[in-house]
């Protein structure tokens, strides 16, 4: 199973595509009449079907060429969603991402150096992100001010395929000591300037010692500051820890918004493709009568 980040439907095929989103939810009708639902999904799922956008024989030999090329509903590719496909300001944002996990708030930082493209759909006080992992063009922005794609501090590598911004620390010292305990107190070389708030977030590198698991590749919440030494509320007591590296990244008061384009990751949804020839005149037009259906994956 793989991904096919070149192969993709002609923008004619996928412009006549019928589909949009869906959910999962469990709906269970009691003996009154009143429901209980459970959410399946956090996430909402798209789902196509792209035989309403075959017209001719060269959009079947299209179709033909991608599902031979992807080995039907092996390998997944990139779909544009003609309904919705573009980001702006206002419903663009980024989270801090950790694992594939993601943490803190939608639209700011989280102290960690990856932060994950959402787009943000709201109605009323509700608001859903989405994550988009096959981005086209994107310009991220931080406190509204546009961040430079390079390897400076506080600049950024921004990867198409995962949509995922990759930040240079803004910051960063070595750590000379540790106080262990019921909360972890770190000691720099120097003081960050502008130095970290309370509430604030310290990521942590190259520890070693029994509290390294505890401690290493996270971001910590930031309780004390006193110049160079940074306590957090993380518990350490019993262990040992020496060395490191801390890092400032972008913190919790960093607003993080994007704009930009981005496709669906999808595959086909069959193994199967049908077609039946209705004119085999001129030049041999034809139409898919049997729906040909993709599915939106995770990556």
């Amino acid at each position: 199973m793989a991904f096919n980040e070149t192969a993709s439907l002609p923008d004619c095929i996928a412009l006549g595509a019928a589909g949009g989103p869906m959910f999962s939810t469990d709906v269970i009708v009691v003996r009154a009449g009143f429901e209980s639902r459970n959410a399946n999904w956090s996430q909402s799922r798209r789902k196509f079907d792209i035989s309403t956008g075959v017209k001719t024989k060269s959009d079947f030999q299209s179709v033909a060429d991608l599902f031979h090329a992807v080995g039907g509903r092996l390998d997944g590719f990139r779909f544009k969603d003609w309904a919705d496909y573009e980001v702006t300001t206002s419903n663009g944002a980024l989270m801090g991402v950790v694992d594939s996990v993601l943490y803190g708030s939608g639209g700011f930082g989280y102290g960690v150096p990856t932060l994950q493209l959402l787009k943000k759909y709201t109605a009323g006080s509700s608001t859903h992100f989405r994550e988009i992992s096959k981005p086209i063009t994107v310009t991220v922005y931080r406190n509204s001010i546009a961040v430079v794609v390079g390897g400076g501090a506080g600049q950024i590598a921004m990867s198409l395929t995962t949509g995922i911004a990759t930040f240079v620390a803004d910051q960063t010292r070595s750590i000379t000591s540790h106080t262990p305990g019921i909360a972890h107190t770190f000691t720099l070389a120097s003081a960050f300037s502008p130095n970290l708030a309370i509430g604030g977030r310290i990521y942590v590198t190259g520890i070693t010692g029994t509290a390294a698991t505890l401690l290493n590749d996270l971001s910590h919440n930031v309780t004390n500051v006193a110049a160079g030494v940074i306590t957090v509320d993380t518990v350490t007591t019993g262990l040992t820890a020496s060395g490191g590296d801390a890092f400032f990244y972008p913190q919790p008061t960093d607003a993080f918004t994007w704009a930009g384009e981005f496709d669906v990751p999808v595959r086909f949804d069959s193994d199967e493709l049908q077609a039946i020839i209705q004119d085999k005149t001129g030049d041999g037009t034809l139409l898919m009568t049997a729906p040909v259906q993709l599915i939106e994956i995770r990556v």
